[in-house]
């Protein structure tokens, strides 16, 4: 089975706008799925190393970092009623390296956008 190996480590999102439900899987260690009704949502923000660098309340922050550093991660953050959510796209571990100009990087942080942009799209619209 070719998927088995390659993609284990995958996280997830998954949009269902019939249910107005958002499914998330968190991390690459845990097949755990968790599932957030739109109408809990608070707001959204990608996170570099720690650093926020952006917010989505139906307006957008941004700051820009040195793109020759060494990304220690990239995660985003859904704050719900309830709690808040961590989706880790970019978690180095064994010593893994990526330098936040490299092309995967930046696959990385667009992905990211594009989730936040959606999410950002929940916020303002249900």
């Amino acid at each position: 089975m070719a998927f088995g190996f390659k993609h284990w480590w995958t996280v997830g999102i998954w949009l269902n706008h019939k249910e107005q439900l958002v499914a998330l899987r968190l991390h690459r260690d845990s097949w755990k799925k968790v599932t957030v009704p739109f109408s809990e949502i608070q707001s959204v923000q990608i996170f570099e190393e720690e650093r926020e660098i952006t917010e989505v309340r139906g307006f957008l922050l941004f700051v820009r970092t040195n793109t020759d550093e060494i990304s220690k991660g990239l995660k985003i953050k859904i704050n719900t009623v309830t709690r808040d959510y961590y989706l880790k796209l970019w978690d180095p571990m064994y010593g893994t390296k990526l330098k936040k100009s490299n092309s995967q990087y930046t696959k990385i942080q667009e992905c990211a956008w594009s989730i936040v942009d959606e999410i950002g799209n929940i916020i303002r619209n249900y």
